[in-house]
């Protein structure tokens, strides 16, 4: 049988958010490629009540279709979250952590699924900044805002070098971050079974970006896959870019746990 890419999301209220980005993923990915995992951090707005409706009742009426909702009493954090949903992760099954205020644009290609695996398969190798050949172990699709007033997007994460690689252009970010909508590829995790729950300032995905370079793989984001927008209103703020700054200033950090985990969160 086809394995699907499992795509994991954490809740932790937000409600409003949670249903549209659940409506957006649906409508602009062929069902047939995913399947997906929501975790609720403990919310208390009526997020647990409206998935468990919504993994009993609704999508019973779409054969294809498979989502597992998980009940926690209390929050685990964003890590914590994360790896809970990975129990549930087939070992040939890439992984895309989503978060729950990223929506997929009208018109985004259903394909996207496919067009990433088909990237993963290819087994492009790229020499790193040290000269070692590197597989692509993780594809951020690069997310955005959408400007109202200006009726425009905006760019959520500054723009870095591009790298055309065969059919496929993208941008090479050194700093170790991440995004909100990042796929790994399934190998990624025959070394690292778990992200690092005790992780400074939610970063959790930057610390694995910094092992993956360690052990023969490079993160990319790409645009052009699929367009997704950030509609968490904190996006279009100094925050983001604060979170950012934290991000690049504790690099050296992420190195340095790196060498005192030995290297490989298991």
């Amino acid at each position: 049988s086809k394995v699907k890419l499992l795509i994991g999301m954490l809740s932790y209220n937000r409600l409003d958010f949670t249903k549209k980005v659940i409506e957006s993923l649906y409508k602009n990915t062929d069902e047939n490629d995913f399947e997906l995992i929501i975790y609720d951090n403990g919310s208390n707005d009526g997020t647990p009540e409206y998935l468990d409706k919504l993994s009993k009742d609704f999508f019973n009426n779409y054969e294809n279709r498979k989502i597992t909702t998980i009940q926690s009493p209390v929050n685990v954090g964003v890590a914590g979250g994360l790896n809970r949903i990975l129990e549930h992760r087939d070992s040939k099954q890439h992984f895309m952590k989503l978060d729950n205020d990223i929506i997929f644009k009208e018109g985004t290609d259903r394909d996207w699924v496919k067009k990433i695996k088909e990237i993963f398969d290819t087994n492009i190798i790229i020499k790193s900044a040290e000269n070692i050949d590197c597989k692509i172990g993780a594809v951020c699709v690069k997310p955005y805002t959408w400007n109202e007033v200006e009726q425009k997007e905006t760019n959520l994460i500054q723009e870095y070098p591009e790298h055309k690689v065969g059919k496929w252009t993208f941008q090479y970010n050194p700093e170790g971050v991440l995004g909100c909508s990042t796929v790994f590829r399934k190998e990624v995790f025959d070394f690292f079974k778990k992200f690092d729950e005790d992780f400074i300032y939610g970063y959790e995905e930057s610390l694995m970006h910094v092992q993956m370079i360690k052990n023969g793989f490079l993160s990319f984001f790409n645009n052009n896959i699929a367009r997704v927008y950030h509609i968490d209103p904190g996006g279009e703020t100094q925050y983001i870019k604060w979170k950012h700054q934290v991000a690049h200033n504790n690099y050296q950090l992420y190195l340095k746990k790196y060498e005192e985990l030995g290297g490989i969160v298991k």
